[in-house]
């Protein structure tokens, strides 16, 4: 009778651990997101300035932008570095951005993510400007990932700002503690069915 509740734990307690990939997946899923050139989305940047005639000083890039207009739970903000180098003409301005900054998101479950710009590159004329940004970083449940966004402003009455973001997980490893919990319940049904 023993040998059989023990087995009926070690069982239980193994099932519980084979699930533990399967809910990964599930959250590994969950947090890839493609949403390409959303328009009715709350999204507004700034290109960031270079450090030339007529502005005079340097400046970096941010922006965010939040899909609830989707339905969805996603939202996202950052500010980059300084830019690294720039073109001008006029009113006219490409810059690009190197690694630094900041780029902050949320998702779905209320999971937040933090992490910084890889690298960058906007562009500003008179009635147009775009945006885009490559980011890494850590969401609050420990999973490691990256992505990009693109964001544009067109003039007019009214004025309209697309935003668009792309994400998904770059780890999609097992907890450790699932592990050693699966080896210590298989040297325990060995152990038992031993004596």
């Amino acid at each position: 009778m023993r040998s059989r509740t023990v087995l009926f734990s070690a069982v239980a307690v193994w099932l519980f651990v084979a699930a533990v990939p399967i809910a990964s997946a599930d959250i590994i899923q969950d947090l890839t997101v493609d949403i390409s050139s959303c328009n009715s989305c709350s999204s507004t940047f700034f290109p960031g300035y270079p450090q030339d005639p007529p502005y005079y000083y340097i400046a970096p890039g941010h922006g965010s932008a939040y899909f609830s207009p989707l339905g969805l739970p996603w939202a996202f903000s950052f500010t980059t570095a300084l830019p690294t180098s720039w073109s001008v003409a006029g009113y006219l301005y490409g810059l690009t951005f190197g690694q630094g900054g900041v780029f902050n998101m949320t998702g779905p479950y209320g999971l937040t993510f933090a992490g910084m710009v890889d690298y960058g590159a906007s562009y500003h004329a008179l009635g147009q400007a775009t945006i885009s940004v490559n980011f890494s970083g850590y969401w609050s449940n420990g999973l490691s990932a990256e992505g990009s966004i693109f964001q544009t402003y067109t003039a007019g009455n009214p004025a309209v700002y697309t935003a668009s973001l792309n994400t998904s997980p770059t780890s999609s490893a097992v907890p450790e503690p699932g592990s050693l919990l699966l080896l210590t319940s298989s040297v325990l049904i060995f152990w038992k069915f031993r004596r």
